[in-house]
């Protein structure tokens, strides 16, 4: 495909609207392609989530309906990702505040009672 939209550019077919239409059924399958590949790869779900997002530039050509629920489904486990990391780091920054408090109590502690 790709070739037979470079071919086409170089043609007299150059900036027609076959032209154009035949890009943008490029970029669309290739971003099928991309989303395809990085779902079965745990480490890509954000790549996945972003490309299904970009495909809903293109609901004049693929269902929109197809186009937003893909869509929604990427984000929706995405969040869920996100949300536990955050907590994950909330749950770090806690810890180390509990800590220093702890020794800041400790060495007030020995200065003031010994």
């Amino acid at each position: 495909m790709f070739l037979q939209c470079n071919n086409m550019a170089q043609s007299s077919e150059a900036n027609t609207p076959s032209h154009d239409m035949f890009e943008n059924l490029l970029t669309i399958a290739h971003y099928y392609a991309m989303r395809s590949a990085a779902m079965s790869h745990s480490v890509l779900e954000t790549v996945a989530a972003k490309l299904s997002v970009s495909l809903l530039r293109h609901t004049d050509i693929i269902p929109a309906d197809k186009a937003f629920f893909e869509a929604g489904v990427m984000c929706k486990v995405w969040c869920v990702i996100i949300y536990l990391y955050s907590l994950y780091i909330l749950l770090i920054i806690l810890i180390s505040a509990v800590t220093l408090v702890m020794q800041i109590v400790l060495t007030l502690e020995a200065t003031f009672c010994s």
